[in-house]
């Protein structure tokens, strides 16, 4: 029985098997080096990264930085579909940054100094209003998302539920973190005498660990970053083979 290869027709099929993988690999390339990226930064960051003494400072100071630039930047630049409506997905980071500003001062204050007992209360009224400026950041967020987004919701209110989500998944991880950070401040063994105690016993006394919101919502923005720039490039990549394509 011969065997006849159809070498046309292969190379067609590796052609259209290739312009479904390549936007994939596009998200994939992303992915994979923000993991790099994350990687590096978990092992050698410091503890306070605004000394800037590693490398893990400085990629987590930036990391931090474009979470809040990039989609906005986004949000003015993206003049078609679907650019804009993925602009309109990653608004959340923008205004979930805010919260981040809120702990900065005392950051730099009690970093390596002495502290006392009255530092750590300021310390966890600080924690508390991060968390609040969070729900208020997340609340604004998406009334604001709501509002640039008429157009598509007028065509189909179940966008509505779709830009709700990630602001309900957000909720649902503050609100688990809050509940963990309440017990700890309310239980009868706490006594903030004790934290300070413990605190100025380490080498490098940092009381804003006990502020370990302002690290996970770094965490949080940054998935959003990344996964707004992975769509973005798979939207990009799949535009352009569709536009070879149609010339073809």
């Amino acid at each position: 029985m011969k065997f006849n290869f159809n070498y046309q027709k292969f190379k067609r099929n590796i052609k259209t098997l290739f312009s479904y993988l390549l936007p994939w690999i596009g998200f994939s390339i992303i992915l994979f080096l923000f993991a790099v990226i994350s990687e590096i930064i978990e092992k050698n960051v410091e503890a306070n990264p605004f000394y800037f003494k590693t490398i893990g400072d400085y990629l987590l100071i930036l990391e931090w930085l474009l979470s809040g630039i990039i989609p906005i930047l986004f949000v003015f630049l993206a003049k078609k579909e679907p650019y804009q409506t993925i602009s309109k997905m990653g608004l959340i980071a923008a205004f979930t940054f805010i919260s981040t500003l809120v702990p900065l001062p005392l950051m730099w204050k009690y970093f390596g100094n002495y502290i006392t007992q009255q530092d750590v209360n300021k310390v966890i009224s600080n924690t508390i209003l991060t968390y609040i400026v969070f729900i208020v950041a997340l609340i604004v967020g998406y009334f604001v998302t709501l509002t640039v987004s008429r157009k598509i919701i007028k065509k189909n209110n179940w966008w509505m539920f779709i830009f709700a989500m990630p602001y309900i998944i957000f909720y649902w991880i503050i609100a688990s973190k809050y509940s963990q950070f309440h017990n700890f401040v309310s239980s009868s063994h706490y006594k903030s005498s004790k934290v300070a105690l413990m605190v100025n016993s380490s080498k490098n006394p940092n009381i804003m660990l006990m502020n370990e919101f302002w690290y996970e919502i770094i965490t949080l923005i940054v998935i959003v970053l990344v996964i707004e720039l992975g769509v973005i490039v798979f939207a990009f990549l799949q535009e352009k083979i569709s536009e070879k394509k149609e010339r073809c």
